[in-house]
């Protein structure tokens, strides 16, 4: 253990000064800093109309607009062609009566009286369930009990609901989360180890390392895991640039919001409305054995979840180092690999693909069981463990076998 310590010692300190881990650090905080200034810019922009003080302005619109309908019902002579003031008057009374209800519950929800618009949001839920249980609607049901036991997790646990039209940073980050799970952080390894074994080939100085009286196993142990440190400190650096980032403009509220894991699947077909269609599956949640977590235990999972996704893409990436002797190729090889296997996940998206490691680089969505809805297959969280861990050995296994059977002195 003492040698392997001192040779992952030697391989740290020669990480430490490269240029690859700061270029790769450098480009993720900027990448970082652009992403949520751009999101957040957007987010300010679609949620204008939705403030409080925006939703008393509209209804003060629609009340005016009201009066300019009654008037020209009262004179028929002003009536504009093709328009009904009847129909007008009564689009508007339902558009006041809904944005002054929405007002209501806005103001009840930022103030500690807002038990009573959960506890309607519940038997409005309850009446939906019911309704879609009438017309055999298992898809609506399903849904709206994920909905019943996210609003009774508020009541019972004193934790008031965010307002609609407000994006916490925890929803942000968990956009952002699966956004740089897909390639950019994947690359971002790539840059970090593709040549930690090939370059040393490239520059001759490998010779120089095999001729200590150390094996060849604990020389490779050795750099794979200052790879595997690397990463995780690559991957927990980035996460935590984006929380900060976006706790500086979003605040931190909404961290005890619920968020509903362990949701299974089921696939059925439906007939189309139309006639002439072909039927199409419906993905119908069951949430017999889901939970309800706290968002930030959520979004720290993610954090952890990530990094251990990225030791797998790390092993990869690994491998290339070692099967190529050169570091432009090893380099390029590994690239091809991440963006080729994006596309294949892009381009099949089907449950025949579980078995591709790029599909659960973002375990996040194993645990919520969104994966199965999008891939229509039974894509748990311990699936996409397995998966990963299998790549995981069979990287590990061909590295170790090249490097120590392969000639490097006479090379």
């Amino acid at each position: 253990m003492r040698e392997l310590g001192r040779v992952v010692a030697n391989e740290w300190m020669k990480l430490m000064r490269r240029r690859r881990l700061w270029i790769a650090v450098l480009l993720a905080g900027l990448a970082v800093c652009a992403w949520s200034a751009h999101s957040y810019k957007n987010y300010l922009h679609l949620v204008e109309w939705d403030l409080p003080e925006k939703l008393q302005l509209r209804i003060e619109q629609a009340e005016q607009e009201l009066k300019t309908w009654e008037k020209e019902l009262k004179n028929p002579d002003s009536s504009r062609e093709g328009e009904d003031p009847e129909e007008q008057i009564a689009g508007a009374k339902q558009e006041i009566a809904d944005l002054k209800q929405r007002l209501k519950e806005e103001q009840r929800l930022a103030s500690d009286d807002w038990q009573p618009v959960v506890r309607d949001w519940i038997a409005q839920t309850e009446r939906q369930m019911k309704e879609a249980a009438k017309v055999g609607d298992k898809a609506g049901e399903a849904m709206a009990q994920g909905r019943l036991m996210e609003l009774k997790y508020h009541l019972e646990n004193g934790v008031p609901p965010t307002p609609r039209w407000k994006k916490t940073a925890y929803q942000e980050m968990d956009d952002l989360i699966h956004l740089i799970s897909r390639v950019f952080l994947p690359m971002l390894v790539v840059i970090l180890v593709a040549d930690i074994v090939s370059g040393e080939t490239t520059a001759g100085t490998i010779r120089l390392l095999l001729i200590r009286p150390v094996s060849r196993a604990k020389i490779l142990c050795g750099k794979w895991v200052v790879s595997v440190l690397a990463t995780v400190l690559l991957t927990f650096i980035i996460f935590a640039l984006m929380f900060g980032v976006n706790a500086a403009l979003y605040g931190m509220d909404g961290w005890d919001q619920p968020k509903i894991v362990n949701v299974a699947y089921t696939f059925e077909k439906v007939d189309s409305p139309d006639s002439s269609a072909e039927p199409h599956t419906v993905s119908i949640p069951h949430y017999d054995r889901a939970a309800i977590v706290p968002m930030f235990a959520y979004i720290l999972s993610g954090g952890l979840f990530l990094a251990l996704a990225m030791i797998a893409v790390a092993t990869l990436v690994f491998l290339c180092s070692v099967l190529f002797r050169y570091s432009m190729i090893s380099t390029a090889v590994a690239f091809a690999m991440i963006i080729l296997g994006e596309i294949l996940y892009q381009t099949v998206n089907s449950g025949k693909i579980f078995w591709l490691y790029t599909v659960h680089l973002n375990l996040l969505n194993n645990w919520t069981g969104r994966l199965a809805a999008e891939l229509q297959a039974d894509l748990s969280l311990s699936t996409g463990w397995i998966v990963l861990g299998c790549w995981t050995l069979l990287a590990m296994i061909p590295a170790f076998l090249t490097f120590t059977r392969r000639d490097v002195l006479n090379h």
